[in-house]
């Protein structure tokens, strides 16, 4: 799934830094209430109690999304022990706070910044600040991620995938392929402990409330049969629904390879109209309703 960031803190200012590491790492920052069920998400915290980054957290989790982390940085430990179910919780304090966030982690992963390093209350901010995006590269480097694309290195990655499948194997012309709407849409990735393995786009209506199109879902020839493909769509249906601003209803289309139909059709889609060549390849149109 395309994994999610909660950005939670009182002040703008840290907001805003929080915000833009997100937006940097390939994370959709969204509201807690607009998770959407089975969604995965990162939480990222700054100047507040413990326990209220953890009942965001909770609340989140009610919601059936999926936590993979918290991130705070500069916030007072929680007053009593909490469950972490087994994500990891990365804490920048001051040293002569680490104590008492031990004392009340329970068995959570706690991976606090080193006390050496990490200075007083009053510049902690100032020495997190140049932490975030390392502690963030390190969640996804782990396990297995779907984001955004964010800079020239993904975006070739992404290409030469899509090339991998679609031209070496596929045939499909190269200049059909890479086409100009590539500049202008949204793409994903999905990596594995920091390997590409699959990708996709999503591109926007040219009005509000027109339909998101899908495509370009490509996955690694060597990890097919694991449900990466079902991933990426779903990432992809979430990514617009995120993306959509309005509370108008929002719809999903894609041409779906006259081979796969069938997976689509499991995913919620229905085809309609006639076969049509692209690429030399028999496709059909299909669309699904993402939120009525």
């Amino acid at each position: 799934m395309v994994t999610a960031a909660l950005v939670v803190s009182l002040d703008a200012s840290w907001a805003e830094q929080l915000t833009t590491a997100a937006v940097a790492n390939g994370l959709w920052p969204m509201e807690p209430q607009d998770l959407v069920a089975g969604q995965s998400f990162v939480t990222l915290a700054a100047g507040l109690p413990g326990d209220e980054v953890a009942a965001v957290v909770e609340g989140a989790v009610a919601r059936a999304a999926l936590p993979r982390g918290v991130l705070a940085v500069a916030c007072e430990p929680f007053i009593t022990p909490r469950s972490f179910m087994g994500y990891s919780v990365h804490v920048m304090t001051p040293h002569n706070q680490a104590a008492a966030w031990r004392d009340v982690a329970g068995q959570a992963e706690l991976l606090l910044a080193p006390g050496e390093l990490c200075p007083v209350n009053a510049q902690v901010g100032l020495w997190a600040r140049g932490q975030i995006a390392s502690v963030l590269d390190q969640w996804l480097s782990s396990g297995v991620w779907l984001r955004r694309v964010t800079n020239d290195l993904e975006f070739a990655q992404a290409f030469n995938l899509r090339y991998e499948v679609f031209v070496d194997e596929q045939l499909v012309p190269p200049e059909e392929e890479l086409d100009p709407l590539d500049v202008s849409c949204e793409h994903v990735i999905l990596t594995d402990s920091g390997v590409l393995v699959g990708t996709g786009r999503l591109i926007r209506p040219p009005r509000s409330g027109g339909v998101w199109h899908l495509g370009r879902i490509a996955v690694a020839a060597s990890r097919r049969g694991e449900h990466l493909g079902q991933a990426i769509v779903h990432g992809l249906e979430q990514l617009a629904v995120g993306l959509t601003n309005d509370d108008k209803p929002v719809v999903a289309e894609l041409a779906a390879q006259q081979q796969a139909a069938g997976f689509y059709e499991k995913l919620g889609y229905q085809l309609f109209g006639p076969v049509f060549l692209d690429g030399g390849i028999e496709h059909r149109q299909a669309h699904k309703v993402l939120r009525a």
